[in-house]
């Protein structure tokens, strides 16, 4: 009974309702009905949110939950976006390569890079402040945005969905997830504004973004996202430390 208590906390029961909307993401991109699928990782970003937020009120934090949060995030943020930028390559109507190994099966960097980021990121101690690397959660949701992008927009799909520019972005989110990148938080850490100047930056520029263009502000928020990070941890501009 103490360890079925011990796995089963109100912080880790959030953490598997996240790898459930993961699957169920997954079961849905697989049937063709990717925008049903987007709603299940949004659901699951919530939930990723939320664990840590029940751990820290709960005080039921644990070696355990920190282990299952990362093998949630693999499923809901690594293999879940991998099958949609899988049927967007398969959408491009470029497939090269047999039933067995083919092209689009590229898309599946995304998950692999995903776990050496969650790995990465869970022997790190430095990343408390901020991430080296760009956050699985993150990548999700840039794979969300172009899902809506390709719905809605059929001026850019020959521009943003032909294969090569999709294969190209798949290495690149691949191994910005790897990178020693610095990158914000998304957490107030000092009482003065000027000293999350950048954060709320982000803050207004996605809010706004997010108002002209709904979800497919996504990728678009995401690479705001890096460069106010760049301009803030690497070039100084926000007088980082």
């Amino acid at each position: 009974m103490n360890v079925l208590t011990s796995f089963f906390k109100i912080p880790n029961i959030i953490t598997l309702l996240n790898l459930i909307c993961g699957s169920i993401a997954i079961y849905h991109i697989l049937n063709n009905d990717i925008i049903i699928g987007t709603y299940f990782i949004i659901a699951a970003a919530v939930l990723d949110f939320l664990d840590g937020f029940a751990a820290r009120l709960f005080n039921q934090a644990s070696e355990i939950g920190k282990q299952l949060d990362s093998l949630a995030d693999v499923i809901s943020f690594g293999l879940a976006p991998g099958f949609i930028f899988f049927q967007l390559l398969s959408a491009s109507g470029h497939e090269v390569g047999g039933e067995i190994l083919n092209l689009n099966m590229l898309a599946f960097l995304l998950p692999a890079f995903g776990a050496l980021r969650l790995a990465k990121f869970n022997i790190d101690e430095s990343q408390s402040v901020h991430f080296k690397g760009l956050p699985t959660p993150a990548m999700a949701m840039y794979a969300i945005g172009m899902v809506y992008w390709y719905e809605n927009d059929a001026a850019w799909q020959s521009v943003f969905f032909n294969t090569e520019i999709l294969i190209i972005q798949i290495v690149v989110l691949s191994l910005l997830m790897i990178s020693n990148l610095n990158l914000i938080a998304l957490k107030f850490t000092k009482n003065k504004i000027k000293d999350n100047i950048d954060t709320i930056l982000l803050l207004a520029v996605s809010i706004l973004l997010f108002l002209l263009f709904n979800l497919s502000a996504l990728p678009m928020i995401i690479l705001t996202y890096i460069v106010i990070s760049i301009l803030s941890f690497n070039l100084k501009i926000f007088n980082k430390k």
